[in-house]
């Protein structure tokens, strides 16, 4: 199940990039208890639960930047998780300000889904948060 894990990563990623996860394919992606724990984020932290959390996180990084993109940099299976190593491109709503940066996200999956996502974390810390040491 390992490589399908990172396999469903990698086309979740690359679908926000496309504008984000239509709503009907929601649990094709997410299971229904689905938290995206962003307390680590420098802007806009939050935690997010369920569907209506994927929605809040869509509408929340359209409101804060005019152009957002996700590019993978490394996925590393860590059954049942995923550590998505991104390197992430941003201009600001309004300020029109650009910024770009590296972080990593630890996604956790059940029965091909995803359940949980934590972040954001530098590489190391994100590879311990999985169980997983250099």
């Amino acid at each position: 199940m390992s490589q399908e894990n990172v396999e469903i990563v990698r086309r979740v990623l690359g679908l926000w990039n496309a504008g984000g996860v239509e709503p009907e394919r929601r649990p094709e992606f997410f299971d229904p208890e689905i938290r995206m724990d962003l307390r680590g984020r420098k802007i806009n932290p939050a935690v997010y639960d369920g569907y209506e959390g994927v929605d809040r996180f869509t509408s929340d990084v359209a409101e804060v930047w005019d152009q957002f993109s996700v590019e993978s940099v490394e996925l590393i299976d860590a059954d049942p998780h995923v550590v998505a190593v991104m390197q992430v491109t941003g201009r600001g709503q309004g300020s029109g300000i650009e910024v770009e940066s590296q972080l990593a996200w630890v996604w956790t999956l059940r029965d091909g889904r995803i359940l949980r996502v934590e972040g954001d974390f530098d590489r190391e810390s994100a590879l311990e948060a999985a169980g997983l040491s250099e």
